[in-house]
């Protein structure tokens, strides 16, 4: 569609009119040139003009197919949904990116020990799990060294498996989650004053005497 306004430019240019003409000729009254050559300039300029406005026509146009090419590919319809896409897949990406392993700092050993100190011996025995991975087998060294040091008898970290497939991160396992034992209660609160996000879930042991558990999952 832009070709034949390009050579009506061109045409138009050739056939400049005659005051043009002379009016170039005495600006330039030294040009020997003759009127033809003048004319040859003119339409050159014509070209040069007509093949400048057809590019840029052509870069929008491709500009254009561009755009509706990524809106295809997207499935949206404005720039909106193109964000919310695009955010949608960068959550995806950072949902499936590997986590930094998990470890109890100097300090939150220290805030930990601290806040389990005053339950400590009514603690006759914990048991302490991990759900199999060597992330979580570290990080549940890391739980049993505090309660060692506060002298509260512990078996493990074994390896162990979770009673739910939402388990994840730090938990007490109970027999019944919905019926904790004062003392859960108390060791529970301990973990959280102590800077740990504890939550709880059923505990599958079979050793009968046991109140509850600690059982680190993954991520």
């Amino acid at each position: 569609m832009r070709r034949p306004a390009a050579r009506g430019i061109v045409v138009g240019m050739a056939d400049a009119p005659k005051d043009l003409l002379d009016a170039i000729e005495n600006r330039f009254p030294r040009v020997t040139a003759s009127r033809s050559f003048i004319v040859a300039i003119v339409t050159a300029l014509g070209i040069g003009f007509a093949v400048s406005h057809f590019l840029s026509s052509t870069e929008v146009s491709a500009l254009k197919q561009q755009v509706e090419l990524y809106k295809a590919k997207l499935q949206v319809g404005s720039p909106d949904e193109a964000l919310k896409k695009l955010k949608d897949l960068e959550d995806r990406v950072q949902a499936i990116q590997p986590k930094p392993d998990r470890q109890l700092s100097q300090e939150q050993k220290k805030s930990l020990a601290a806040s389990l100190a005053p339950i400590a011996k009514d603690i006759t025995q914990l048991w302490i799990f991990y759900e199999g991975t060597g992330e979580e087998a570290r990080f549940a060294n890391d739980f049993a060294a505090v309660l060692r040091d506060l002298k509260i008898p512990t078996f493990g970290p074994m390896p162990g498996y979770g009673s739910l497939s939402t388990d994840r991160g730090v938990l007490v396992g109970l027999r019944d989650p919905r019926k904790p034992s004062a003392l859960a209660l108390r060791f529970i609160d301990a973990l959280r004053q102590g800077g740990i996000d504890a939550s709880t879930t059923y505990w599958a042991g079979d050793q009968g005497d046991i109140d509850f558990d600690l059982f680190v999952a993954g991520q």
